[in-house]
């Protein structure tokens, strides 16, 4: 699990606890969505975890003025869509969290 400690150095300690850790709830929970397994976390989901909750918290600061869906569990400001994230992110992430996906038929 990624720890509030680390969460807040990747995101920056002028964060509020509460604000860090709805953060990371909320990258965690859309993993969890998407098909990502979560427990017992391997270390490039944490990675994952904390790229997306730097990208959720950049967007909940800057007003871009577009729609957006709201993530469950982070609150009213913060807003996310998942077209929103950069094509090199978004790659990233695809990259650290594609082994732990869950596949169906």
């Amino acid at each position: 699990m990624v720890s509030l400690a680390d969460a807040k150095r990747h995101l920056g300690n002028d964060l509020a606890d509460d604000v860090v850790a709805r953060l990371v709830a909320a990258a965690t929970q859309y993993l969890e969505r998407i098909g990502v397994e979560t427990d017992p976390e391997p270390a490039p989901v944490g990675e994952a975890i904390l790229l997306l909750a730097g990208i959720f918290c950049r967007r909940a600061q800057a007003d871009v003025g577009l729609r957006h869906e709201e993530v469950e569990g982070v609150g009213s400001s913060t807003y996310f869509d998942p077209k929103m994230i950069d094509e090199a992110d978004l790659q990233v992430i695809k990259a650290l969290v594609d082994p732990y996906r869950e596949m169906s038929l």
